[in-house]
């Protein structure tokens, strides 16, 4: 059993169509090279096996289950509110501004990223895209109930962001945002071509990338390095 006097529990969530819409373009598109027309994007999301679907046993009261999960949970980030989430985990375990500041990432839809084979080494991202036939499936019924679990609990983990905001002060997180923003710009521009990830711009291999593992966490070596002005270290 989990000690929380020693432990901290915390997880990230996105919203349920928006994480099936860049699962087909990334994975089914880019990866396995499927064509992606409506009929292709909507078998795949109805799939019985599609892992995107974490609650989805209709015997199971999902109110419950999202009562339960937020209970387990420390904090739950949203990433569709990534910074105001980065700031309020800042605050809740004291870290500095320097510890949650991150570069915008170059493996984006319209760039290159590793592929999945070695004859394909670097993939161009399809960027994704609906049709008015993929739009309207995903406004049907049939979505809908597909999703209703997981998005009673991302919407359920969206209001305890707000209510954790409003427990630590809006004003006092706003502040501290838009000196997060600041720096975040700041160290944008001082790690300006020392970022290296699998694949640069034209599809071609890196040999000597600066990332983790793979094509992630490539901004490590230069925020490490750097020393934010005082302008940028608030007082908390």
């Amino acid at each position: 059993k989990r000690d929380r006097n020693k432990s901290f529990l915390f997880s990230l969530i996105r919203d349920p169509t928006s994480t099936a819409i860049s699962k087909f373009f990334h994975f089914i598109v880019t990866i396995g090279q499927v064509v992606p027309t409506a009929r292709n994007f909507i078998n795949d999301l109805k799939q019985s096996h599609n892992a995107l679907v974490h609650l989805r046993d209709l015997t199971v009261v999902y109110t419950a289950v999202v009562d339960d999960i937020l209970q387990a949970y420390d904090f739950i980030a949203i990433t569709e509110r990534m910074d105001e989430s980065l700031v309020v985990l800042k605050l809740l375990l004291n870290l500095t501004m320097k510890e949650i500041l991150y570069i915008a990432p170059a493996r984006s839809q319209g760039s290159y990223s590793n592929g999945s084979t070695a004859t394909r080494p670097c993939v161009y991202i399809m960027p994704s895209f609906l049709t008015p036939e993929m739009n309207d499936y995903l406004q049907s019924d049939d979505w809908k109930r597909r999703i209703v679990g997981d998005e009673l609990l991302y919407m359920a983990a969206y209001k305890s962001l707000d209510r954790t905001i409003d427990a630590l002060g809006r004003d006092r997180v706003q502040r501290i945002l838009s000196q997060f923003k600041k720096a975040q710009a700041y160290v944008q521009a001082q790690c300006q071509g020392q970022i290296r990830s699998m694949c640069d711009e034209n599809g071609n291999v890196v040999r000597n990338k600066t990332c983790y593992i793979w094509g992630e966490g490539c901004d490590y070596q230069c925020l490490n390095s750097l020393t934010l002005p005082s302008e940028f270290l608030d007082d908390e």
